[in-house]
């Protein structure tokens, strides 16, 4: 079984989503929407940004996967709850996906990571910085 020390919500729903990591440095990516869940490993939480292989045959299911030179492996899929549904907590996640949760995991909440994201996108413009502090202000940032 896998198990999870570190998590970084990057989605709230529709999808729920995460990066993660196991206690090796192995990236997993978690998603779940539409009543679907998929555990993804890559080689790092760049995937998306990584060139594509040439020469993949798309007619071949998962090719698009296969395609980018950071695809590891899909690690499990499930179907849960309605195709209408786009949230599930990591826990619920966890458990469908046949995924452990280390009992002291290092946890990222969503707009912890969204703040996080900003301030280093706007580091040293003040204006945007304090704009950034006063929308995300009323916000429980460390709130799942």
């Amino acid at each position: 079984m896998i198990t999870i020390v570190r998590v970084i919500q990057t989605c709230q729903a529709c999808p729920s989503q995460w990066d993660a990591w196991d206690a090796d440095g192995n990236y997993y990516y978690l998603r779940y929407r539409s009543g679907y869940g998929t555990v993804t490993q890559y080689k790092t939480e760049n995937w998306l940004d990584a060139p594509w292989v040439d020469g993949v045959d798309e007619s071949q299911p998962g090719w698009a996967l296969r395609a980018n030179s950071e695809f590891i492996a899909n690690i499990a899929s499930f179907e849960y709850g309605d195709p209408l549904d786009g949230s599930m907590s990591l826990e619920d996640f966890a458990r469908h996906a046949g995924l452990g949760l280390s009992p002291d995991i290092q946890r990222t909440a969503f707009w912890r990571h969204t703040k996080n994201q900003l301030t280093e996108e706007f580091a040293g413009d003040e204006v945007a910085l304090a704009r950034v502090d006063e929308v995300l202000g009323g916000i429980n940032l460390d709130e799942e």
